[in-house]
């Protein structure tokens, strides 16, 4: 039976440990003998401590965790990957950098799940970005990991068309199925990998995202609601992708719409634009557009306050 440590973090990461687990291969075939999950972080307004998903589903199947720094306790994690007699090692957006060192301990190495068609968007969103740019696929990798950022071997590829409704979820829902079925396919054949070179002169790399990469100023989103368009050249969140992969402007949409700005920030940082109350700056977050009308809003929440229509809103207040 195969050894199997799982990296991960957020929900999503939390979502394909508990496919595994709950497939019939599990326990036969394979097993998780370990969760690796970053340290519990202090959130909200009192600062609890709180686990990443990924350890609460661990905790759910009764998986040993280790949850203190990899990247600060590296041999202590060795020892625990040695003890626990690991085979090989799955890693989903587990959040922290593994060294090299950590790497190399294992037999059967490190693979990576990487929800895009590789090398194109390496780094940490790479969802965001085939949405925010209109792409019309994306994709699941599973990459040997090497030290440095999506840059191994592949292992296995496997594109899927984005919907025009779709959002990060959905998307992420897909490419669960996908690298999940993916993985099922390599532990049956033993992992007997067969591996391809990426082609690293393709590469581009997104964005960490801030919360003010959501941001939009009131005049751009008064004039688009007009216009029906927002050029991205005024947009950071696009000029920042052009310089950070050297790239012209004639290789992005010259042009967006509010729905493709939702859909691709939605959940974070999310869309959002400041208004003026009575002297005061005010957050105001864009909750929904409507799909079918890519410049209509349609709920909003402002600053201190319970979500509303835009409707209401735009009775009450003024951009």
């Amino acid at each position: 039976m195969i050894r199997i440590a799982y990296f991960g973090s957020p929900s999503f990461s939390a979502e394909l440990l508990r496919k595994l687990v709950l497939a019939p291969e599990h326990g036969k075939d394979f097993q998780i003998d370990l969760a690796v999950c970053p340290p519990d972080k202090p959130a909200g307004r009192g600062l609890t401590l709180q686990k990443s998903p990924t350890k609460h589903a661990a905790e759910e199947f009764h998986i040993p965790i280790f949850d203190v720094s990899a990247k600060q306790n590296s041999q202590q994690l060795i020892d625990v990957l040695s003890e626990r007699k690991i085979d090989i090692c799955l890693v989903f957006a587990y959040g922290e950098i593994i060294s090299s060192m950590v790497l190399n301990s294992v037999k059967g190495g490190f693979i990576n799940v990487h929800p895009s068609l590789l090398p194109r968007f390496r780094g940490p969103n790479p969802v965001c970005m085939p949405l925010l740019l209109d792409e019309k696929e994306t994709g699941v990798t599973l990459m040997q990991m090497d030290q440095h950022m999506d840059t191994g071997d592949i292992i296995f590829q496997e594109s899927f068309p984005i919907a025009t409704e779709a959002t990060i979820q959905s998307v992420l829902t897909q490419a669960i199925s996908i690298a999940f079925e993916g993985i099922i396919t390599l532990i049956k054949s033993g992992f007997k990998i067969v591996t391809k070179p990426q082609n690293s002169s393709l590469a581009t790399y997104t964005l960490l995202l801030k919360r003010d990469d959501g941001y939009i100023s009131s005049e751009i989103l008064s004039e688009s609601l007009k216009n029906g368009h927002i050029e991205t050249s005024i947009l950071p969140i696009y000029t920042k992708y052009l310089s950070r992969n050297k790239i012209s402007a004639g290789q992005i949409p010259r042009q967006t719409s509010l729905y493709t700005l939702w859909k691709a920030l939605h959940p974070w940082p999310g869309l959002w634009t400041t208004i003026n109350q009575n002297g005061v700056q005010k957050r105001l977050k864009i909750l929904t557009i409507d799909p079918n009308s890519t410049m209509r809003i349609v709920k909003v929440q402002l600053e201190g306050k319970r979500p509303i229509s835009w409707d209401e809103f735009a009775n009450n207040y003024s951009l």
